[in-house]
This record gives C-alpha cells, sequence and structure tokens, in this order.
C-alpha cells in the first residue's frame, strides 16, 4: 500500500493531494459532510459527498489503492517543526 499523504491548500481552503495524473481535494461540506473532487488535465471530472471524513478517507484509500495522511512530517516547511523535533 501506498502512502496518500495530504497538505493544507490554504488559499483553496482544503486538503490536496497531487498524485502523478490526479489532483484529489477534501473540502468540508456544509452542514456536517465531506466533499472530495477528484481533479484530472486540469478539469473537475468527479464530485463526491460523504457523510463523515472516515468515509472518504476509506473511498480514497480504496480507490488509489493506499492509506490516507495528513501532512508529512519530514517536509522543512511545517508548520511547527521545531516541535517536531523536539519529540522525536
Amino acid at each position: 500500500m501506498n502512502s496518500i499523504i495530504f497538505k493544507w491548500n490554504k488559499y483553496a481552503a482544503c486538503w490536496e493531494c497531487v498524485l502523478t495524473d490526479e489532483t484529489v481535494y477534501i473540502h468540508k461540506y456544509p452542514p456536517a459532510h465531506t466533499l472530495v473532487s477528484i481533479q484530472k488535465n486540469e478539469y473537475i471530472n468527479l464530485h463526491e459527498v460523504f457523510d463523515s471524513l472516515h468515509a472518504a478517507h476509506t473511498y480514497i484509500g480504496l480507490r488509489y489503492n493506499g492509506d490516507v495522511r495528513y501532512r508529512d512530517p519530514n517536509e522543512e516547511n511545517h508548520p511547527r517543526r521545531d516541535l517536531l523535533d523536539l519529540y522525536i
């Protein structure tokens, strides 16, 4: 299984994962749902609405045969890199 790492896109206010030929976005969809958008060739091809974030993770994990994670802790620009270094 691959690791599917999402990073926060502050301009779009969503979680974003750039894959080889697709980009996956996770948005909060009011009032308590999660919207998953898949972009291919610069156009949004698919929208799916889920009841929970866990259901969205399961869908993405099965679709791309991977484990959904957020932010790479080894990333240089990690927002709290100073605290991460203290605890590792």
